[in-house]
């Protein structure tokens, strides 16, 4: 900033020296204006220690100007990136690189040994491949406590850096057998289907290539930036709810086009060969996207070793995925038959019917509407009946043999996908297995046995975030309380050993035959290791409708009991009080009590719906006495 003649700030400075010499003279001699003058030539006035202020602060002033003026000058100097420059300043850019920890000897978290063994030989023979690494492994190290998944025990609740070097082990492990034939898509839980062919049909990935571990440790690094999470590692938001490229690709997925975004603003990732930037970058930007993988004129893959990249890196993650949800390859192979975008949305629609969960309160409809019940958090329902619904959903036979289960673990599948699917009980994880349950149905305050939903298949109420099971959500608990007593896993292709689940069930139930501490010990539970009968149709035997009947008349008898108990309480407490209660709300687990409740003034209402609860309270105890009695005389005859 020269000090031209267009230059304002001396005068700036005259302006504000004159006000405050003449505001101070005022305040001093206010009387006598002129007084200063003849004050300046006493002995009090000190004209060395002015002079020396004087400099002193216009020093300082002047200093202050050199220094903003070179911060100024600093940040408009042309400056380059990347072969990019400018003339003025920085070259602008979307975003910066994310931090990484600053002392690696107390922050780095340790690698795994194979990695450890690979940092070794590449720092040796890779030292640019070797820098990247490091360079992502620390700045997942800055942000150890982002989760793997947005999704409730998704990849088994491990962080984000557990997940990512397990999937650069798995690479390296796979590297050696991995056989390169093309592109393929394959959505979880969908077919496999190849939509490119080689463009060398020669070409063969080297395992010792050393952009595999690379591809592995960096595949997640997306997630940094389309996750928000608060200092507990719980994620606040998600930007990953965008579209698809295809109906093929992993759907609502942008991480993968975002990670060779953030490798760019990192230095390390320049070092690496210009062959190696391209083919690393094509590579991560579309593993969950192959179907947009970019093409020749010919419509072949512009590079054999980006799509061969591309293609064990998908299969580290699924194989990783694999273990960490417990769905093995068998499994996943199991469920090819069924859509999975198909099955979940008939899976939703079956779930959201009216009285398919908890009913509808009449026992005549529940016979046959009511699959099953909420308590606590958590939702039972009957697997025979809920995989024929949505068997006819899906415009599918239903079967009888033994690929009855294939549409059972599909659903396990599309619940465990979603964080659904309860699979540990008591702190005993069932991975990596998709558990059905033997579930004990008990009268909420008898603790009566009601019946057994054996098997059943067991999910978590689904969140609020969740909009299309929002029906689910909200829904009441039910007056009746199930009981978890076994897991069974006779409905998977492979299913683990029987020393397997009867350690489990040990562990999770308290005793090998699955009782939990809540049921009756009379009761016992039935051993779900084996399938139960069902008839040639598919459909349930007679005496299973028979069954159901029973099970609706006692859910209605319950819900009668706990009507009736509520009404009578709001009557006690109004007598009590000596007044009528005012106000709609009822206490927190009451049912409600309908119009009488509401108005005070609907005394006479209220007694005549009284009476009738007693009066039907007293009759089902009566026809309780003479039905033992028949039985004892049949018994006795």
């Amino acid at each position: 900033m020269a000090l031209g003649a267009n230059n304002k700030l001396p005068l700036r400075i005259a302006r504000v020296t004159l006000f405050w010499w003449v505001l101070l003279t005022i305040v001093e001699f206010g009387d006598n204006p002129l007084g200063v003058l003849s004050y300046l030539a006493t002995e009090e006035f000190d004209w060395r220690t002015s002079l020396l202020v004087i400099l002193a602060s216009s020093a300082t002033v002047a200093a202050v100007i050199f220094v903003q003026r070179e911060l100024a000058r600093s940040r408009i100097q042309p400056t380059a990136l990347l072969g990019i420059e400018c003339s003025i300043g920085e070259v602008p850019t979307s975003f910066n690189a994310l931090p990484r920890i600053r002392d690696p000897r107390k922050e780095r978290l340790a690698l795994p040994p194979a990695l450890d063994v690979w940092m070794v030989q590449a720092k040796a023979t890779w030292p640019a491949h070797h820098n990247l690494l490091l360079a992502v492994w620390d700045t997942y190290c800055a942000h150890k406590h982002y989760p793997a998944s947005h999704r409730r025990g998704g990849h088994a609740s491990r962080r984000l850096h557990e997940h990512c070097a397990a999937v650069a082990v798995k690479a390296l492990e796979l590297a050696p057998g991995f056989e390169y034939s093309g592109v393929y898509v394959k959505a979880r839980r969908r077919k496999t289907f190849k939509v490119l062919d080689k463009k060398d049909p020669a070409y063969k990935l080297l395992p010792q290539d050393p952009l595999i571990a690379v591809i592995g440790m960096a595949h997640d690094i997306g997630k940094l930036l389309v996750y928000r999470v608060s200092a507990k590692g719980d994620i606040v938001a998600n930007a990953e709810e965008a579209g698809n490229t295809s109906h093929d690709d992993d759907k609502g997925v942008v991480h993968d086009v975002l990670a060779p975004r953030l490798l760019s603003r990192m230095p390390e990732y320049w070092e690496l060969p210009d062959h190696d930037r391209e083919a690393l970058s094509v590579a991560l930007a579309h593993y969950h996207h192959p179907s947009d993988f970019p093409i020749d004129k010919y419509g072949l893959p512009v590079d054999d070793r980006a799509a061969a990249l591309m293609g064990i890196l998908v299969a580290a993650d699924r194989a990783v995925g694999a273990e960490e949800t417990g769905v093995s390859a068998s499994q996943d192979q199991e469920v090819d038959d069924y859509d999975a975008d198909q099955v979940w949305e008939a899976l939703v629609s079956v779930l959201c019917e009216p009285g398919r969960i908890n009913g509808t309160g009449d026992p005549e409809k529940d016979a046959s509407v009511r699959i099953g019940q909420k308590h606590e958090g958590k939702i039972f329902i009957r697997e025979h009946d809920l995989r024929n619904l949505v068997l006819k959903k899906l415009g599918e036979t239903i079967s009888s043999g033994p690929d009855r289960y294939k549409i059972t673990c599909a659903i396990l599948a599309a619940l465990c996908d979603r964080g659904l699917l309860y699979a540990e009980h008591r702190s005993v994880s069932f991975s990596p297995h998709l558990p059905m349950y033997s579930v004990g149905l008990y009268h909420g305050k008898t603790t009566k046995h009601i019946t057994d939903f054996a098997p059943a298949i067991v999910m978590h109420s689904p969140p609020p975030t969740m909009a299309e099971l929002g029906r689910l959500t909200y829904l009441a608990d039910h007056v009746a309380t199930a009981v978890i007593k076994a897991a069974s896993f006779y409905h998977l292709p492979v299913p683990p050993s029987e020393s397997w689940i009867q350690e489990k069930n040990a562990a999770a139930f308290g005793a090998p035959t699955g009782l939990s501490a809540d049921c009756p010990a009379e009761d016992g539970a039935p051993d779900q290791l084996t399938p139960p009968q069902e008839s040639e149709s598919g459909n349930a035997r007679p005496s299973d409708r028979d069954a159901q009947r029973a099970l609706a008349d006692a859910m209605a008898d319950l819900e009668e009991e706990a009507e009736e108990e509520a009404l009578l309480q709001f009557v006690a407490e109004e007598e009590a009080s000596g007044k009528p209660k005012k106000g709609g709300a009822s206490k927190p687990g009451r049912r409600p009590l309908g119009l009488a409740a509401l108005d005070p003034t609907a005394s006479a209402e209220m007694s005549r719906v009284v009476m009738q609860a007693l009066e039907a309270q007293q009759h089902r105890k009566k026809a309780a006495v003479e039905a033992g009695k028949r039985s004892t005389t049949q018994e006795a005859e």
